[in-house]
């Protein structure tokens, strides 16, 4: 099942076909109030094109968008236009000892987003795995020489 999708920038081929990929998710699963919505992180904007492209086409997902803030400059969202009704998301902060955002965090490892050079806002994506205790024997090791 997805629950996380990640922009890196807003190019046509990378983002406009999640509107369909969206209402596709939606269709595939219920309302259920105990089933974490499908988020979506990138650049400032692409909150604004989720909602009018399901606002437009009278679409109802289930989801959450994460912006990152240090490209709120980028973004063209009215804050007055935003409805009551719409998922509010979450403004991600820049940690500045990491030069990276914070997104998500399990026992098995640690999702960052960073800041690419590109000539319009982009984003990259890090996922680093914790440490494991692993199960390398030994002794077959030896045996095989």
């Amino acid at each position: 099942r997805i629950t996380k999708i990640f922009i890196t920038h807003l190019h046509s081929d990378h983002f406009f076909g999640l509107p369909g990929l969206l209402c596709t998710l939606s269709l595939q699963s219920s309302p259920d109030p105990n089933k974490p919505p499908v988020d979506f992180c990138g650049p400032s904007g692409l909150q604004n094109f989720i909602w009018r492209s399901m606002e437009l086409s009278h679409s109802h997902t289930y989801m959450g968008p994460m912006t990152p803030q240090k490209n709120l400059k980028f973004s063209y969202l009215n804050r007055d236009e935003v409805s009551p009704q719409r998922a509010q998301g979450r403004i991600l902060h820049l940690d500045p000892v990491e030069n990276s955002y914070f997104l998500v965090e399990d026992e098995q490892l640690v999702l960052k987003a960073f800041c690419l050079f590109h000539h319009i806002p982009s984003f990259g994506f890090v996922v680093e795995e914790k440490p494991r205790t692993g199960k390398l024997n030994v002794q077959k090791l030896k045996d095989l020489g």
